[in-house]
């Protein structure tokens, strides 16, 4: 594995392999430090175990997202599959659902939820997943919950463009809720009911405090691609241009690395960046 690291911190990991494949990385699930799960395109699965990244046969064409619950549960979704395992072996569910599968969220082993285009989601119940309509017909990209009564789908309105909607589930039902503006929600990532985050095309970043969801000032222009909250004042979002944001509880300010695109971010803990130079 070959590694590089900038003057901030931050180090570049190119495993051994993966840039003959020509595999783009799309999502990233990190269950600790010797547990880090991530996927792309041609169905690539590489797991690092601490000390090196190791590939793994996926048997689909395309993964688009990763999560896991621990070391020995893990949920991966792409095409219209989703792989369901205990880190070392997965079984395969092909879903009755429109389109390809994006994101996959939970809050326990029989607890999961998976999205996917034209509106459509699915429930893991711990032995199979159900098919569950939704009052929307655009692409949902992201799903983050915070109980089983209380998740959130969101993306893009149909034929790719901006919607002004976002879908929440109540343990019954999902139903729409009107965002402050209309953009494509690429992420969710929150710390509890009323912490909730949302980033987006355009730079966009979305707010919840439990009553509404707010417009928040972002430093970036570009689109945002994933976000990852640690704590109410420690969130990590990244996107195009190798823009990487954090937010200190206060205001988010921007740490760019010397990469050019970055699609996912995830971790378990979390060291703040210094204060910006002044130089």
């Amino acid at each position: 594995m070959e590694e590089r690291c900038d003057d901030h911190g931050w180090c570049a990991q190119t495993p051994a392999g993966l840039g003959k494949t020509a595999d783009t990385l799309t999502a990233v699930w990190a269950g600790g430090s010797n547990d880090v799960w991530a996927v792309g395109l041609n169905g690539a699965l590489w797991h690092w175990d601490g000390a090196r990244w190791l590939s793994r046969p996926s048997g689909l064409r395309v993964l688009r997202g990763v999560f896991g619950l621990g070391t020995h549960a893990v949920w991966l979704v792409g095409d219209t599959t989703a792989l369901v395992g205990d880190g070392k072996q997965f079984e395969s569910y092909t879903l009755a659902v429109q389109g390809e599968l994006h994101g996959v969220f939970g809050t326990a082993a029989d607890d999961v939820w998976v999205v996917a285009d034209a509106g459509s989601t699915a429930h893991w119940d711990g032995r199979s997943f159900t098919r569950v309509d939704a009052p929307f017909h655009g692409w949902l990209l992201a799903v983050w919950g915070s109980s089983p009564n209380d998740y959130w789908a969101a993306g893009g309105a149909p034929e790719g463009e901006r919607s002004n909607a976002i879908l929440h589930w109540d343990g019954h039902a999902w139903s729409a809720e009107a965002l402050p503006s209309s953009c494509t929600i690429e992420a969710l990532s929150g710390t509890a009911r009323d912490d909730i985050w949302a980033v987006g095309s355009w730079g966009t970043i979305l707010h919840y405090d439990g009553k509404r969801w707010t417009n928040v000032p972002s430093p970036a222009s570009r689109g945002l691609n994933g976000v990852w909250a640690h704590a109410r004042d420690d969130v990590w979002a990244v996107g195009e241009n190798g823009m990487v944001l954090h937010y200190d509880g206060k205001r988010w300010t921007s740490a760019k690395p010397d990469w050019k695109w970055l699609r996912a971010v995830s971790g378990r803990g979390s060291k703040k960046p210094p204060p910006p130079s002044s130089t």
